[in-house]
């Protein structure tokens, strides 16, 4: 079952110039995202390290660099 994505969330995504949309899971009461880009054919292109979309049901947050990475590390 594929999870609803929030309005907010796909908002900041297309901000970013970013066109694929993960749900990750759950921290801290909050809904992760990861935001990136693909091409045509559905391959990754490369950005460097991740970014994440945070929705609390109230507010997104951006989270990138070590602290996404760190983010992530919690949810595995």
């Amino acid at each position: 079952m594929e999870k609803n994505i929030p309005e907010q969330v796909r908002i900041i995504a297309e901000s970013e110039a970013c066109n694929r949309i993960h749900f990750c899971g759950v921290d801290k009461g909050s809904e992760v995202y990861s935001i990136s880009e693909v091409n045509d054919e559905g391959q990754p292109i490369p950005t460097g390290l991740p970014v994440l979309v945070l929705w609390d049901g109230k507010e997104t947050t951006i989270i990138s660099g070590e602290d996404s990475l760190k983010l992530l590390s919690r949810l595995d």
